[in-house]
């Protein structure tokens, strides 16, 4: 019960609705990298802006896959366009259930797609490319 309720609060502090004691969060990341593994790729996971940049400092990937909300820090859209401008070598995708036109409008901007998180097909489909 108690590690429920520090879930629960965890979840609450990140701004994350609590299912069951677990962060939606890491069980959304942990479905992605786990069935991106199984389609053959080589996944690394990253659960915030700083552990993404600290991934890209040592790895040079194919494609680079964020969320639009990755707290604390920058958001993923944010991250996206700082690696832009700062001319990433790699394709970046946006997969999130943040749909406003506004952040589709800026990832757009940038030529980055911007997918609704809960459809693994079309993640796979933007990360062959």
């Amino acid at each position: 019960r108690r590690l429920q309720l520090r879930a629960r609060l965890q979840a609450l502090r990140e701004g994350l609705p609590p299912l069951g004691g677990r962060c939606l969060r890491r069980d959304a990341l942990e479905l992605a990298l786990t069935d991106l593994r199984l389609e053959g790729h080589e996944v690394h996971g990253a659960a915030d802006a700083a552990a993404a940049r600290e991934l890209l400092a040592h790895l040079t990937p194919d494609v680079l896959v964020l969320d639009h909300r990755m707290p604390p820090g920058p958001t993923g859209l944010e991250l996206a366009e700082e690696l832009v401008a700062g001319g990433v070598d790699c394709r970046i995708v946006i997969y999130s259930n943040y749909q406003s036109p506004q952040l589709r409008s800026r990832a757009a901007r940038i030529g980055v797609p911007f997918l609704a998180k809960g459809n693994l097909r079309t993640l796979r489909g933007a990360v062959r490319g």
